[in-house]
């Protein structure tokens, strides 16, 4: 009775001391029990329950795969319990097999059910997790009559159901679908606090930062201390690049739901953000032509610092570029030293670079991006000395220096164009102006498979035309259209390996 006391106080904000004073007594209790006894048998099934209640997972696991081998058949509340602590250490194919005993044993239990839903999605197996949500929605009468009264309300059980169906096609990047589905349920129940914040997530998923945080705002007014809606609002805060905001939420909620799942995964992104990075990129290619080499790699890396005063980054990048011509294989590698910004809808980098094996050749990179809103961010870029001067010309003493604008359109994760405009300006006295534009439509969206349509497009003019040692033709257009074919190999929690096959044709 204890320890059910400790386990049923909502208002008990840190309820972990209330239950492992209970769980020592019970631990008292079994070391005067005889082994065996219904009593002995009965704490030890309390026990299990009241570890993964308090996230001593590991010890109510122990206890319940030492009750197995014993050859004890629990009943369909421990096993719940103990598929529960399986999915807290992340181990959903024991946390589903439990479940499915707990199934047999109480067919009708809910919470089974929306545990065996979480399992499915833990696994992948979306389809299987959202036909149980769409089933529970169905068995579940919409509204309830109280007894012995003729008041009907809401079956906030069958909302709830709602709620896990829309988001399981969330889960499954179904994201159209899940926001219609709480489109639909707040527009009957629009001071629905779970579904509110949900849709709040759905918008964060889709992109739309700035539209995810009325939603947080709305389920805070009504319930300040709803801690789902404070995670996800300070998660947001954090992709919004509005980083003291985030840490005082989370300084806030951590000491009072320190194993909370959603708290840790804030916990986690946050660390993820004051932490080191490096950023590789390397590309290579071969050709039968020998405009740009037939033979050409490139190696761009970036190792940044963690964060200082929350918005700013220092870090240091290594850059070579290599091709092989008929006439020598000319290569280029340089070192470089700079800073980053990022606050709220500003990025900005910038950089001083030179060249690395003679330490001269000095140059400057620097980059501004600016997020107007959910759908349209633009930026723009100045190189002097820049990286994309040729190679050729570069073997000539060539340099030259980039100026170039561009602006992205992305109406939500499956559709999304860009359009740049840049101007080269080489010391030779050519100089190159180009137009870019590139699109990506999604036609196929299936739950592991993923087809979308490509289309590029590039317009190239030089002022001297022909007359140089690098290729510049006076005039090049550039149209290519294609496909990429994405298929999910493997997904499991923060881990997954995906598939991608691009084809593509054109003409120039």
């Amino acid at each position: 009775l204890e320890l059910r006391r400790a386990m049923q106080q909502p208002d008990q904000v840190y309820p972990y001391t209330a239950i492992n004073l209970a769980l020592a007594h019970i631990d008292d209790r079994l070391a005067q029990e005889p082994p065996g006894t219904q009593l002995a048998m009965q704490l030890r099934y309390d026990r299990i329950v009241g570890r993964t209640e308090a996230l001593r997972t590991l010890e109510a696991i122990a206890d319940y795969e030492g009750m197995l081998d014993e050859g004890i058949e629990p009943p369909a509340y421990v096993h719940y319990a103990a598929a529960r602590s399986y999915l807290q250490r992340e181990r959903p194919e024991e946390a589903l097999q439990a479940l499915e005993v707990a199934e047999q044993l109480a067919p009708n239990d809910l919470e089974i059910q929306i545990e065996k839903f979480y399992a499915y999605i833990s696994l992948a197996r979306y389809e299987e997790a959202i036909t149980l949500a769409d089933n529970l929605v169905a068995q579940l009468d919409p509204v309830v009559q109280e007894e012995n009264s003729r008041v009907v309300t809401p079956n906030e059980t069958r909302t709830r159901a709602r709620i896990i169906a829309s988001m399981g096609r969330a889960y499954a990047d179904q994201m159209e679908d899940a926001q219609l589905m709480l489109g639909e349920l707040l527009a009957e129940a629009p001071n629905n606090p779970g579904a509110r914040y949900s849709l709040g997530n759905i918008y964060r998923y889709r992109g739309w930062q700035n539209k995810s945080l009325p939603e947080y705002n709305q389920v805070l007014t009504m319930d300040p201390k709803l801690l789902p809606a404070r995670t996800s609002y300070a998660q947001a805060k954090i992709e919004q690049q509005e980083y003291p905001q985030a840490n005082s939420e989370l300084r806030i909620v951590q000491p009072l739901h320190p194993g909370n799942k959603a708290v840790m995964d804030l916990n986690e992104e946050w660390l993820l953000y004051r932490s080191w990075q490096l950023l590789v990129d390397a590309t290579w290619g071969k050709s039968t032509g020998d405009t740009f080499g037939s033979n050409q790699h490139e190696i761009n890396a970036w190792l940044f610092t963690k964060p200082v005063k929350d918005n700013y980054r220092f870090y240091l990048r290594t850059f070579d570029n290599y091709a092989k011509f008929n006439d020598g294989s000319p290569s280029r590698r340089k070192a470089a030293a700079g800073a980053e910004y990022r606050k709220g809808v500003w990025t900005a980098r910038g950089e001083v670079n030179w060249n690395r094996t003679e330490s001269d050749d000095t140059g400057f990179a620097g980059r501004v991006d600016y997020r107007i809103n959910d759908e349209w961010t633009a930026g723009g870029t100045l190189e002097i000395n820049s990286y994309l001067t040729q190679l050729r010309a570069y073997r000539a003493d060539i340099d030259s220096n980039l100026l170039s604008g561009d602006i992205r359109f992305a109406r939500d994760e499956s559709y999304s164009a860009g359009l740049g405009i840049g101007a080269q300006d080489y010391d030779d006295g050519n100089l190159q102006l180009s137009l870019v534009g590139d699109s990506r439509m999604r036609f196929v969206n299936k739950f592991k498979y993923k087809l979308d349509g490509l289309a590029n497009f590039s317009i190239t003019t030089h002022s001297d035309g022909d007359d140089t040692v690098y290729y510049a033709p006076e005039r090049q257009a550039d149209l290519s259209v294609g496909a990429q074919n994405i298929w999910q190999q493997y997904r499991r929690y923060d881990a997954g390996l995906t598939h991608r096959l691009t084809g593509q044709v054109g003409v120039n």
